[in-house]
């Protein structure tokens, strides 16, 4: 029996080395995400903040459900109240990253797959990759999220360096994945059947610079904002019967500061999700999903922070006196302070120019195909002229010099003098027209 030995083209022998260097990469780096997420799981377990009124830690925050302190704050006992909630933030941040583990794993029998399918040709590696990225960077952004949240509520507490590694490596493993991850390719198939990669066609530096100066923003912002706000200091009063008519009612401007300061965390929120996300480096550059994010909510940022320090200057604060870290509300203590809050305008001012510097960049990476356009655009029409003008210098000295040839017309016979360089004339006596032969002799047709 002879054997025959399958023939693969050198495209096929290219494709099928660029399949497996694009699933290596994959399933490097999505391993690399799937570590981090647990690694994350286990640091956020422990307490990265230390405040009374904070209890984090899986081995604090349920002791503090039980019945006196549900009952007291049923009876809106503001230190109940801060307690509890905390806790319940606490409790509700650890549910997010164990389900965000366990979806994690599910992601691992797309990540190693070798074969292709007709709906998801070899990119399923790529999809796997992508999906604990996104994962990835969920349960990062929601502890810092959710740790913010407790912060603000507290008013003060205390950073455990931990807080620092867990916020320094995350963003190693964020940066360092993102861009390694963001080279991978895509596989489809054309109008003929035939399978084709989709390469990266875009840069990653201006990707990582942005993404770089993002999470540098937004840690300025959030470190100018825990610094303004005294959210905290009104939770206490707030709670007690007849705050609305007591405190509010007729002080309506003096707490016009702490409704825009509410309205900035949502805000803050959508910063360090996209800071913490991988959309920065997408295939598809300036046009995947949710790259106006970082640009919109910074001008918000910019916009109530702004604003706040105007109320503040102008209109003034409610506040309350503070003892040993704790609020003594009561009509007699309530005050309206008017100061010039320079913090708030710090945080306004970082926003404003990241927001100046996402317009700045946000055609940043270009497609090659827009790269050309602009330089068909910026074609100086100066240099046109002298191109035709060059040209038609050239188009002379190339043009074959005119001679003059004597012959007999071959109607008449009598005796002319034309050019070489037209092929047809008429002659002046008999005037018919006869074609010029071109030959080194005289002779006509």
């Amino acid at each position: 029996m002879k054997s025959y030995k399958k023939n693969v083209s050198r495209q096929g022998i290219y494709l099928k080395k660029r399949i497996s260097k694009t699933h290596a990469r994959a399933e490097f780096v999505g391993l690399v995400y799937l570590f981090s997420i647990f690694a994350l799981v286990g640091v956020a377990c422990l307490p990265l903040i230390s405040s009374p009124s904070a209890p984090v830690g899986v081995m604090e925050f349920w002791k503090v459900f039980t019945l006196s302190n549900l009952k007291a704050a049923k009876d809106l006992e503001s230190g109940a109240v801060i307690v509890l909630s905390n806790a319940t933030l606490y409790a509700l941040m650890l549910f997010g990253l164990a389900i965000n583990a366990l979806r994690a794993l599910t992601k691992l029998g797309w990540l190693f797959k070798k074969k292709g399918s007709k709906k998801h040709s070899f990119n399923r590696n790529v999809y796997a990759m992508e999906d604990l990225g996104n994962l990835f960077s969920g349960s990062f952004a929601s502890i810092v999220i959710f740790h913010f949240l407790i912060y603000v509520i507290c008013g003060s507490a205390e950073i455990q360096p931990l807080a620092y590694i867990l916020l320094g490596g995350g963003l190693c493993i964020h940066f360092f994945c993102g861009f390694v991850g963001g080279k991978c390719s895509y596989f489809d198939s054309d109008a003929q059947g035939n399978l084709i990669e989709q390469k990266r066609l875009i840069g990653r530096t201006a990707p990582f610079i942005r993404n770089l100066l993002q999470v540098a923003a937004t840690g300025g912002m959030l470190f100018f904002f825990v610094r303004t706000n005294v959210l905290s200091l009104l939770i206490a009063p707030l709670l007690q019967k007849g705050a609305f008519g007591g405190y509010i009612k007729n002080n309506l401007t003096a707490f016009i500061s702490a409704g825009l300061q509410i309205l900035t965390i949502p805000s803050l929120f959508v910063l360090i999700k996209h800071a913490t996300g991988t959309s920065e480096y997408s295939i598809e550059g300036t046009a995947a999903s949710g790259m106006k994010n970082f640009r919109v909510f910074s001008f918000f940022v910019a916009l109530t922070a702004g604003a706040t320090a105007v109320c503040r200057y102008l209109f003034g604060e409610a506040s309350f006196a503070s003892v040993a870290g704790m609020t003594i509300y009561g009509r007699e203590y309530f005050q309206i302070l008017k100061f010039t809050d320079y913090k708030s305008v710090m945080l306004a001012g970082i926003a404003f120019a990241m927001f100046v510097i996402e317009l700045i960049m946000s055609g940043l990476p270009r497609f090659p195909e827009n790269r050309e356009e602009d330089e068909i655009e910026e074609y100086d029409e100066d240099e046109e002229l002298s191109f035709a003008e060059e040209m038609t210098a050239r188009e002379r000295c190339e043009a074959p010099i005119a001679r003059i040839i004597e012959l007999d017309c071959p109607i008449c016979g009598r005796p002319l003098e034309v050019k070489s360089d037209h092929a047809h004339h008429r002659c002046p006596v008999c005037g018919e027209v006869f074609e010029l032969v071109d030959r080194a002799d005289k002779s006509v047709r």
